[in-house]
Order: C-alpha cells, then structure tokens, then sequence
C-alpha cells in the first residue's frame, strides 16, 4: 500500500545504519576479511553522503520536507584489547540506551548462517562464587594476583563448577595483602559474566 508523508512528519529523520557489506558491484565479498568488508562500506557510505544534499534539492525529490543530514552511516567498530576491556565498553554503552553489542572476530570471513565469529553480547548477568584460593600473576603483573580461584554458588549453595577470574581488578587490587583483607579465602564474590558454556562455566567472568 501507499502512505502519505504526513503520516510519518512527526517520526523524525531516519537513519540507515550499515554494519557490514557482502557483496559490490556483483563481486562477492565474504571471503574477504572483516576489516576490509568494513573499510569498504564505510568508504560507500562516504561517497553516496557527498551527493545526498543535491539529491534532496533536486526536483525529483517527491517531500516536502528536505532533510539535508545524510540518511545512511556505518555503526561504530573499535577494537578492544581484552575482556576487560570489552566489559567496560559495552556498559559504557548499554548505560547510553543500548541492548548490547555485536563481538566480530578480527580477520573473520562472512559467514551465512549462525556463527562463532560474530556474536552478541547483551547485559551481563550477576553471578556469586565461593573463593578457593589466588592464582600467581605472570609478565607485567608478576608479584601479584592474577585470578581469583573460585567455586560457582547457584541459590546459595556450591555447585562442582569452578572457574578463574582474572579481569576486573586493577594494580593496587591485585597486590596479595589486598585480595587477603578485601577478598579472603572463603568469602563469597560477586562477579559479572556474559553467559554459561555449554558446560556450565561463568563466559568472560569479571570482578
């Protein structure tokens, strides 16, 4: 069917937001890697942007209102250096209004069906774990913790599921007496994680 403008004037503009490319110009792009996928989108938007004001002024455009903001754009995409990173980042944007964020494995080929390489990741859930003991820091962190040795607790009570967590904990959090004052062993901690392995085990465990 066929809508009029003025049932759409109070919606505000629209923006198209592209996320990847998988083929231009008849070419298949999925064997090529994401970064190059995503370099050339971006480099499409950027050209069909440049012409976008003189479409709008030209006398095919059929509204009434002219918009001259571009219409489409590629998402944001930022590569993180760990898990901890990636915690901070996607809260950072959840706290901004959004459901999550979408993990691309860098060098990953486009692939058509449910896949490994591109997965979502929503609000993290909270989690509860008995802690069993400190495991030792290596490289730059040597000297002191590394990862918290912990059992995961399901409705107050100890599964046999154990796990480490190791993000989360900044330099000073991590020095031995620390941990010893502030998370003995013993103690109950409160971590966030993103989801469960098939085997039961906390996903991306983050103090």
């Amino acid at each position: 069917g066929q809508s009029s403008e003025s049932e759409y004037s109070d919606l505000g503009p629209v923006n198209f937001k592209i996320f990847d490319i998988i083929q231009d110009h008849g070419n298949d792009l999925r064997g090529i890697p994401y970064e190059e996928r995503f370099a050339l989108a971006q480099r499409i938007v950027s050209e069909r942007c440049q012409c976008w004001p003189s479409i709008v002024q030209s006398s095919l455009w059929p509204f009434q209102q002219k918009n001259t903001c571009c219409p489409i754009s590629t998402v944001n995409s930022e590569l993180v250096a760990d898990a901890g990173d990636l915690v901070n980042l996607k809260n950072s944007l959840i706290a901004q209004g959004a459901e999550g964020i979408v993990l691309r494995a860098p060098g990953s080929l486009y692939e058509t069906k449910r896949s490994k390489l591109s997965i979502k990741m929503k609000k993290s859930a909270d989690g509860e774990c008995k802690v069993l003991g400190y495991e030792a820091g290596t490289g730059r962190i040597s000297g002191l913790v590394g990862a918290v040795q912990c059992q995961l607790c399901e409705n107050g009570r100890l599964t046999g599921t154990r796990f480490n967590i190791g993000t989360g904990f900044d330099d000073s959090q991590r020095n031995p007496d620390w941990m010893e004052s502030n998370i003995p062993i013993g103690s109950i901690l409160t971590f966030s994680y993103m989801n469960l392995t098939n085997d039961g085990i906390p996903r991306h465990p983050v103090f």
